[in-house]
């Protein structure tokens, strides 16, 4: 059984309004929330940071950071931004600063 596409929509608008509740409740005082907030992207959240750094134990680490520093600036997100792609958006900017900071081991002197 296959799910048309104006079921499929619909369902996307119950979820989106799902997420802004969570986001309203969270922002409320509703601290507790954020994690049930940000599981449906776990999976998403590691594979972009993990594309960009390979070392699993450092993709973990930065998964977490990112996932903090979301937390931490939950009130900067637009109310017509959508969570996922400025949580990725905060992933992708930590790895790459976590990539930044690591690469001068990679070119020290041979002496």
């Amino acid at each position: 059984m296959t799910i048309g596409p104006q079921r499929r929509m619909m369902a996307a608008d119950s979820s989106q309004r799902d997420e802004r509740e969570l986001i309203r409740r969270i922002r409320a005082g509703e601290k507790e929330l954020f994690h049930d907030l940000i599981r449906p992207y776990e999976r998403s959240l590691y594979a972009v940071i993990h594309s960009v750094l390979p070392n699993q134990a450092d993709a973990e680490e930065v998964a977490q950071e990112a996932a903090f520093k979301a937390f931490l600036h939950l009130d900067q997100l637009a109310d017509n931004d959508k969570f996922k792609a400025w949580l990725l958006r905060i992933a992708v900017n930590e790895a790459r600063m976590r990539r930044r900071t690591d690469r001068p081991q990679l070119y020290q002197a041979l002496e």
